[in-house]
């Protein structure tokens, strides 16, 4: 029996598809042919030469860190497995943020999770200790962490990223249509470029079902058992979008890509999520699905509380009035060596653009049964006997935010023209 979760909130930011849509085509502009890359950790050969790193390597300095991570993210020394020198390598998990201002996070997350597949290029993840069906997780945001995404020429996946390429029921696509997708990318020079087209491709074609759920409640859950699909907690969605669509026309619109392929339609984050995930397979770009929750819902005063504990002037004006949203579907591509977020037409976005934290990744839906799991976070309404994401729902929860300024100065400066990190004045100089 596979479950299947249809989220009909939409929270996408329309408006900034055009500067993103600049950016990238800058981006092949700059760069009309990919770039080598030896090693394939995301820094192309020239780079490599530039910061003095083994084009051969991923990891120069043998710290357990690659030099791609260290040079963006954690603003180590990818020369130095010790870069502040007191005897403990730079992986050591409070070593890492040590040249970063981050922010530390304590969360109580509730299934489906798995703090194995929980960190990303923005921020690192830990169990501190298991609580009911909850546990206590530490993340440490690098908020100011920005992806360096050029095109390469084109190389084969390692063998364990070959698993985000498989499709199944929902996610896969029929050969007619396949026809269709390598046209879209016929003449793409490298994976960067073929998600490129992708995105364009999307946006131009598959029309914004806004309807499905504009009135709805947060989400219909269905089952799909020996060919037949039947609706679980139908009453919470509005009568009059079951008036408008069946059952199949709704699965058809949100759920099954082969569908939303034929129809040219989609609907919120975790069908757009679907949606990317078969097309991008389809061309071989291993893609996933991940879910993920607010740093501080503006839908709990509690939790808007905590960010008074940031002081960096840009975070402090962006984050003032919480986070929008309950939790969001988005999509991670893998891209020159590393997993990159999609978020609808955005490549490896900017954390303060959207800063939710994640609780798990997975290939394909049949893998998690958030209809069920989320039904034990979920209060019904004694009024209406409908059930909310907002206030009553705390799968995920925030209950502390710290901001931690860095020890050192960073060593290698930032490529990103917008880096405000407020680095304290009597910050130590690096070591190198």
């Amino acid at each position: 029996m596979t479950y299947i979760t249809i989220f009909t909130q939409n929270i996408y930011c329309q408006s900034e598809y055009s500067l993103f849509q600049k950016k990238y085509q800058n981006i092949l502009i700059n760069h009309p042919e990919p770039l080598e890359d030896i090693d394939g950790d995301g820094l192309n050969d020239k780079k490599e030469v530039f910061y003095g790193t083994n084009p051969k390597t991923t990891d120069s300095d043998g710290d357990g860190l690659d030099d791609y991570l260290e040079i963006f993210k954690y603003h180590t020394d990818p020369l130095n497995s010790d870069s502040d020198g007191d005897g403990l390598e730079d992986s050591v998990w409070t070593e890492r943020f040590e040249y970063s201002y981050t922010i530390k996070v304590i969360a109580k997350v509730g299934e489906p999770f798995n703090v194995s597949k929980m960190g990303t290029f923005f921020f690192d993840a830990r169990i501190i200790k298991s609580i009911d069906k909850q546990v206590l997780i530490e993340y440490i945001v690098y908020p100011f962490a920005e992806p360096y995404i050029v095109p390469l020429k084109f190389s084969d996946h390692p063998s364990e990223v070959k698993k985000y390429l498989e499709t199944d029921n929902v996610t896969k696509i029929e050969e007619k249509q396949l026809e269709e997708i390598l046209q879209v990318v016929k003449g793409a020079k490298s994976d960067f470029e073929k998600i490129y087209r992708m995105i364009k491709y999307v946006r131009k074609n598959f029309k914004l079902k806004d309807e499905l759920f504009a009135q709805s409640e947060p989400f219909m859950e269905f089952k799909f058992e020996k060919g037949k699909i039947t609706p679980i907690h139908q009453d919470w969605s509005p009568k009059i979008l079951y008036q408008k669509y069946n059952i199949d026309s709704i699965l058809e619109l949100n759920c099954f890509v082969q569908d939303m392929v034929k129809y040219k339609s989609r609907g919120a984050c975790g069908s757009t999520a679907t949606l990317m995930a078969g097309l991008l397979r389809s061309i071989g770009i291993p893609c996933r699905i991940k879910q993920s929750f607010p740093l501080a819902t503006n839908k709990d005063s509690v939790q808007v509380k905590l960010l008074n504990n940031i002081t960096n002037s840009q975070l402090k004006e962006k984050f003032n009035k919480g986070i929008s949203g309950d939790n969001h579907f988005l999509n991670e591509v893998y891209l020159n060596g590393h997993w990159i977020d999609l978020d609808n037409y955005r490549i490896g976005k900017s954390w303060i653009v959207f800063p939710f934290l994640k609780s798990i990744h997975f290939i394909n839906w049949h893998e998690v049964d958030f209809a069920n799991k989320w039904d034990s976070w979920c209060i019904f309404s004694p009024k209406n006997g409908k059930a909310s994401l907002n206030l009553r729902f705390k799968a995920y929860q925030t209950i502390s935010i710290i901001e931690q300024y860095p020890k050192y100065t960073r060593i290698i400066p930032s490529e990103n023209s917008d880096f405000k990190q407020d680095t304290p004045a009597d910050a130590d100089k690096p070591h190198r």
